[in-house]
């Protein structure tokens, strides 16, 4: 495997699975048994519908942030760790505590940086 595939091991959780196991079934299967079994609903499967929760899951597990009741600066707990080939994860308006924010994680840093609007910029380490 290529070096830089593995370098999420070194902030990988140790609760969590590195593999997860093929579906036994293909994503056309499950969307015909879920038309089958609920007929009056939309068709629509796991990714589908939770697209926005993958997304979501990108943008806060990549660059290492764990929303909390902390500040919002707190909330990077880990250094940034990216697929091959990415240099950063940029975010220009996030809504933060009903603030607009900046997100910016660049691969290597030792944080995210978390940045309200009229705040002073704050350059991850």
């Amino acid at each position: 495997m290529a070096e830089g595939a593995m370098r999420h091991r070194a902030v990988w959780p140790k609760e969590v699975p590195l593999d997860l196991g093929l579906p036994q079934t293909s994503i056309w299967y499950n969307l015909e048994v879920s038309a089958t079994r609920y007929p009056e609903k939309p068709q629509a499967g796991p990714f589908f519908a939770n697209l926005g929760a993958f997304l979501m899951g990108l943008t806060y597990g990549l660059p290492g942030i764990r929303l909390g009741p902390g500040e919002p600066h707190e909330w990077a707990c880990r250094p940034v760790v990216l697929p091959e080939g990415w240099r950063s994860i940029e975010i220009e308006r996030a809504w933060v505590r009903m603030q607009p924010a900046r997100i910016v994680a660049r691969h290597g840093a030792e944080r995210a940086a978390i940045e309200l609007s009229g705040q002073r910029r704050r350059r991850a380490a």
